[in-house]
């Protein structure tokens, strides 16, 4: 008789994909695992007793599999399928304070894709990308971009332009403090000047 071979679950990730399944013969037996990105296969997978691990995998993207086992006598059972590894989350960028003015805003990147890393860039998108591991600090307006590297997929760069900044945010009112009647916030003297002096 055949072996019995049964998948029995499947887990993604953007660059792998494992696959759980059961397997049985009354002899020994082996079980071969191979994918790619069509019923041709081309690729092997690594199996490690009841597991079989896709490895490199493009994020988002349609991968085909077969297993099969084969026994002693050369009788075998083949399962076949198909099932795509996982795409990249959002990740947000989020400064402190968003909605008012001040000197410094602290920018902090989250994101939910297991085992990617999240990197960022100030003002541009070429040069050399820096991991994210904690909040940093912008003292001027920019932009901020963001993306994931899992070690082999880029995601696409998420961005957000901060716009709030004012350096010396002190100064610049009491510098101008003529053009105000009685008492003002700081916040409100600079709403003004960054409307009548288009800043």
């Amino acid at each position: 008789t055949p072996p019995i071979l049964a998948v029995n679950s499947i887990a993604n990730t953007t660059r792998s994909i494992t696959i759980t399944f059961t397997a049985s013969d009354e002899s020994e037996f082996t079980t071969k695992c191979e994918y790619g990105l069509s019923n041709s296969y081309g690729s092997i997978g690594e199996v490690n007793g009841n597991v079989c691990i896709l490895s490199n995998l493009n994020s988002n993207q349609t991968y085909y599999y077969r297993l099969t086992a084969t026994n002693a006598q050369e009788q075998y059972t083949i399962v076949t399928g198909d099932t795509s590894s996982a795409d990249f989350s959002t990740i947000t960028i989020t400064p402190s304070d968003a909605n008012d003015y001040s000197i410094d805003k602290t920018i902090t990147l989250t994101g939910t894709t297991e085992g990617a890393t999240i990197q960022y860039q100030i003002g541009s998108t070429t040069g050399t990308w820096l991991n994210y591991s904690e909040p940093f600090t912008l003292t001027y307006n920019t932009t901020v971009y963001a993306r994931y590297f899992d070690g082999i997929n880029l995601s696409e760069p998420t961005s957000l332009t901060i716009t709030k900044i004012v350096n010396q945010a002190s100064q610049i009112y009491y510098s101008n403090a003529s053009y105000f009647d009685g008492e003002i916030t700081v916040q409100e003297a600079i709403e003004y000047l960054y409307e009548k002096f288009d800043f």
